[in-house]
């Protein structure tokens, strides 16, 4: 499983979205979710950075989209966190509030 350090999510689309990281600690079933609460409009990215989230090292995460008057989004990717990696899981969202679409590109 990959290591990241942070999500960025870059939006395409027709709507406000946004970053909420979901998490589970693999050893301690301990869950949570992170929520920065920074609306993402049109052509704009924004960066989760796990280690201001409170997440506990090595707990399992993956990126949930709140789409802002539409239908929300999860990613399939999960990952590891990890505050010494250097890595950021990138996402792009398209479409509009009804039809929308997430799609992962690859970890920086």
């Amino acid at each position: 499983m990959d290591q990241i350090k942070s999500i960025a999510l870059y939006n395409k689309g027709a709507y406000v979205a946004r970053i909420e990281v979901k998490w589970q600690h693999p050893t301690t079933g301990q869950k949570g979710t992170y929520a920065n609460g920074h609306d993402i409009c049109a052509t704009e990215e924004r960066t989760a950075i796990l280690t201001e989230a409170n997440i506990p090292e090595g707990a399992h995460v993956y990126l949930h989209v709140d789409v802002v008057a539409g239908r929300d989004m999860e990613a399939d990717e999960v990952f590891e966190f990890s505050a010494n990696s250097n890595k950021t899981a990138k996402y792009r969202c398209t479409g509009t509030t009804l039809f929308d679409h997430l799609y992962y590109d690859g970890l920086v």
